[in-house]
């Protein structure tokens, strides 16, 4: 949950007995350069891939590989580039597709990882809003850190929501992550609660219609529902881009919507937006889920802390995806005011749950040293809190996370023929790729 600002490397390359020198390892990077990996095993959405522990590829991008072959190392050594291959041994290390987050907030890199703090809410988004920048030359350069970032956590593609920076959306993080060859979509975030959502919806349209990346899809996000009004998420929607919007993320949301109370209408109301037509809007004991009944048709959902049945239900039926970022609920202790997130009771209701990191103010010190912005330790404390089977974890990293941001699956399924958007190895402690991948902790590696 983020507010808006008031008005006034490269990856790690290849550790371990490898063939080749480090400056050879750095021209396979180059456009049609094959090489072929030996390592512990692969993984992608549908698991382990068993009886397989060798892969030829092809470079055909900065980070972009065909597979053209994969199997044992006998089966891969009967494909005819096999002979002219650089070859790299990878003992120990799991293979894996390249990775998407499906929710960030990448132009707040630069204030790094902070605690909560023991005065609340209000005083955490005061230091957001403090800390927010406004210069488009400071908001590309930490939208530049976000992307080192990223990559060091074995990540080509995101769901970034770009901020609002003097009433409206910047594209300066739209124009790093193009340049950058990030895949996904930038989400232009607004702020609307007027009756008719302007201008803030206004000034979001405008901004999409300024500049065309080459990479990188473009959507629309109304903030929340108590900072954005039903009307300006009918005009979002009405524009015919992604839209997505933080939702059902805090005990004081459901009050504000509900009740009109407690201390998010406080807060608007400090901020002199709490009006007898703001007021109207809400106060009607909807949950934030209901209020946006008419609005959640293919919508990328965030948060999704405060469900109830009829909720899920509801989201079922809208054909709803979700955006879940485990450490950021564990950070502002919403297992504490809800129970466990009911992630597993979406699945099985059928709504697509993929996995993010929410901003990097809610990620510890010592992951962002290790890996950047890393989507696995989102998994992997599902897998130690839960018990959530590593499969489905994979299901969520690289089946749903690509279509919450507009991707196709093929480019992060491992395939003879395919054409991976990023490939990545990293040291692994269990026999199961799977497993190995999820519980991983240390560097990754692109390959």
């Amino acid at each position: 949950m983020h507010a808006p600002h008031h008005t006034t490397g490269e990856p790690e390359s290849i550790a371990g007995p490898v063939e080749t020198s480090r400056s050879q390892y750095a021209s396979l990077g180059r456009p049609n350069r094959v090489f072929s990996v030996r390592c512990a095993g692969f993984a992608d959405a549908r698991g382990s891939k068993l009886a397989s522990d060798s892969l030829l590829v092809q470079t055909t991008g900065p980070r972009s590989r065909r597979v053209l072959a994969i199997g044992s190392a006998d089966e891969v050594r009967t494909h005819p580039a096999w002979v002219n291959a650089t070859h790299l041994d990878l003992p120990g290390k799991v293979v894996a597709p390249a990775l998407v987050n499906a929710h960030t907030h990448l132009d707040l890199t630069h204030i790094g990882p902070q605690p909560f703090g023991d005065g609340g809410f209000s005083a955490w988004i005061d230091m957001v809003r403090s800390g927010r920048l406004v210069e488009d030359d400071a908001v590309a350069e930490s939208t530049k850190q976000g992307v080192a970032m990223l990559h060091k956590g074995g990540t080509v593609a995101v769901g970034d929501i770009v901020g609002t920076v003097n009433g409206a959306p910047s594209l300066a993080p739209v124009r790093v992550l193009d340049e950058a060859g990030m895949l996904g979509t930038a989400f232009l975030e607004f702020f609307a609660l007027s009756e008719d959502g302007s201008p803030g919806v206004d000034r979001a349209i405008e901004r999409s219609a300024e500049f065309q990346p080459a990479t990188i899809g473009l959507g629309l996000q109304p903030h929340a529902p108590y900072s954005a009004s039903p009307r300006a998420y009918q005009r979002a929607r009405e524009r015919g881009l992604p839209m997505c919007t933080h939702l059902a993320e805090s005990m004081a949301e459901r009050q504000v919507v509900a009740e009109g109370t407690g201390p998010m209408r406080d807060m608007l109301a400090g901020w002199g937006l709490w009006t007898d037509g703001v007021a109207a809007m809400f106060r009607q004991g909807r949950s934030p889920v209901l209020h946006l009944a008419d609005y959640l048709e293919g919508l990328l959902a965030v948060h999704l802390n405060d469900l109830g049945d009829a909720d899920i239900e509801l989201l079922a039926k809208a054909g709803s995806r979700v955006a879940y970022c485990p450490r950021s609920s564990a950070y502002f202790g919403a297992d504490g005011d809800f129970g466990l997130h009911r992630y597993r009771d979406l699945l099985a209701a059928g709504v697509p749950v993929a996995l993010g990191t929410d901003s990097i103010i809610n990620l510890p010190q010592d992951s962002v040293d290790t890996r950047g912005i890393c989507v696995l330790d989102e998994a992997r404390l599902l897998l130690e809190r839960d018990g959530t089977d590593p499969v489905v974890l994979l299901e969520m990293l690289y089946t749903h996370a690509p279509a919450a941001v507009g991707l196709g699956l093929e480019a992060f399924r491992i395939d003879a023929g395919s054409e991976l958007a990023g490939l990545m190895a990293v040291e692994s402690g269990d026999v199961d790729p799977s497993r190995g991948l999820v519980t991983s902790t240390g560097m990754i590696s692109f390959l």
